[in-house]
């Protein structure tokens, strides 16, 4: 079986994934608040998400592995350049990309309470498009590094992780040695989830500090918030 003939299916299994993600993701984080809970539930949420969408790009592995030979053979008689192969694959790749972002975005967006209506929503949508073509690009990348199938899922997995530990999800840049900074500043997956941060919590309308949040790990913490109120007030 061809490659061609195996790209429906695996566009199919990719994009049942990504749903199945989804609605797991949405009845983990179902309808999350603003207090200190939920925002730490809303920081799992983002990274969770982020590091799903590089690590569902793992397909691009095998497919410069594959055309290896030909790319090799007729870029050395001149039949096309390496530029036009390059900007071919980013090309033909965006409609599935699309549609997997739509998907990954339609389940949770709403259910799990994110801020803003349609600029919100174009805004996550554009972001999650983003790291989807950025996590295809570089495993494209390592795909043309490595000379086999097996040897480029390791790297793959192994830089993915990576990526996602100097994040900023595990420990905050200002805590991150200074030898290991470098590498907070190359992770793909730092600028998605800072993005997705500042646009979920960059909003004076809300309030995610209130003094009835200090009872939450008090015997008052199961009691009405007219009891909370009162409290303060004494």
């Amino acid at each position: 079986m061809t490659n061609s003939r195996r790209m429906p299916e695996l566009f199919g299994i990719q994009l049942g994934a990504i749903l199945v993600t989804g609605f797991i993701l949405t009845t983990m984080f179902w309808h999350l608040d603003n207090s200190p809970k939920g925002v730490q539930e809303q920081n799992g949420f983002f990274a969770f998400a982020m590091s799903t969408t590089f690590y569902t790009c793992f397909d691009a592995i095998p497919v410069f592995l594959q055309e290896r030979y030909i790319f090799m053979r007729e870029t050395a008689y001149n039949a096309y350049c390496r530029s036009s192969y390059v900007l071919t694959h980013s090309i033909i790749s965006i409609p599935s990309l699309i549609v997997l972002s739509i998907s990954f975005v339609a389940i949770p967006f709403w259910t799990v309470g994110l801020t803003g209506d349609l600029h919100g929503f174009l805004f996550f949508f554009f972001t999650i498009l983003a790291s989807f073509w950025a996590g295809r690009s570089f495993v494209t990348f390592i795909s043309g590094v490595v000379s086999h199938i097996m040897l480029g899922f390791t790297v793959v997995v192994a830089v993915l992780a990576y990526f996602l530990l100097f994040s900023g999800f595990f420990i905050s840049r200002n805590q991150i040695r200074l030898y290991w900074i470098w590498f907070h500043y190359i992770s793909l997956v730092r600028y998605p989830y800072e993005a997705v941060l500042q646009n979920e919590f960059d909003n004076p309308t809300k309030c995610f500090v209130k003094g009835v949040q200090m009872f939450d790990n008090m015997p008052f913490g199961t009691a009405p918030l007219a009891v909370k109120l009162k409290l303060l007030q004494i």
